[in-house]
């Protein structure tokens, strides 16, 4: 079952376009659940019907695992058995019928002043990544960027005589205004870190990573966690709730 295992991670890889994370969650989904049958005595996917998915599911309750994991763990498996299916290694689906639990909606995770004022002074104020990186939080809390617009930006896209930022919708433009202490602080990344991590001259784009290239979304996040760590804040906060803040903090 393990070769079949890879066999699909690989399918979800090539095919799905997911995200790193959620190719590792999905595969731990699927690991676990295949650890699961052997120890029930079954070591063929075809012989696991839909009364051993149900007890299965059953089981990571009494795990004590949250109703979101629980529904994630299924919607790992439903891309698992179209996998099966698809190359003939089962028949039937097992998991028609199985719904997944209700999940009790959450207030969405905010950002507060006080947290967020913690959090970009930990890069401090000098050496080229600190200064670059105390930027990009700046900018998704305070322009409240996506993640999307944030790396898509280039340089010609800054107007600082205006204390504003210019961000392409197709072929339509939109103007968001940004603090003037976050402007300044664009200004100084311009002048004073930019130039240092550029290593093609022919590169637009206003945030550069290690390797001198645009970041990427999976880039962006690493930075949000290193800081948000340093800063012991509490964990979930990501660039969405970052932007998500500002709306939040707008409306209170």
């Amino acid at each position: 079952m393990d070769n079949i295992v890879s066999a699909c991670m690989a399918y979800m890889k090539d095919q799905l376009n997911l995200s790193d994370n959620t190719l590792l969650s999905y595969e731990r989904d699927i690991r676990q659940y295949i650890a699961y049958l052997r120890t029930s005595g079954i070591h063929e996917t075809h012989l696991a019907g839909k009364p051993v998915l149900e007890k299965y599911i059953e089981s990571l309750g009494r795990m004590g695992k949250s109703p979101s994991t629980i529904s994630r763990s299924i919607a790992s498996l439903r891309i698992f058995y179209r996998y099966l299916i698809r190359n003939g290694h089962v028949e039937g689906n097992p998991l028609y019928g199985i719904t997944t639990p209700k999940i009790d909606k959450r207030p969405p995770r905010a950002v507060s002043e006080q947290e967020m004022s913690k959090l970009i002074l930990v890069p401090g104020t000098e050496g080229t990544k600190s200064i670059r990186d105390r930027v990009i939080m700046r900018l998704l809390y305070e322009a409240g960027l996506k993640v999307s617009e944030l790396i898509a930006l280039n340089v010609e896209q800054v107007e600082l005589d205006k204390s504003c930022i210019s961000i392409a919708q197709g072929a339509k433009h939109r103007q968001i205004a940004i603090p003037a202490q976050c402007a300044e602080d664009v200004r100084d990344y311009l002048m004073r870190a930019r130039p240092y991590l550029l290593k093609n001259s022919m590169e637009t784009s206003l945030f550069i990573n290690s390797s001198g290239k645009r970041f990427s979304r999976q880039g962006i996040w690493k930075i949000i966690k290193k800081y948000t760590k340093m800063a012991q804040l509490e964990n979930g906060i990501t660039p969405s709730v970052l932007r998500r803040s500002l709306k939040t903090l707008t409306v209170e």
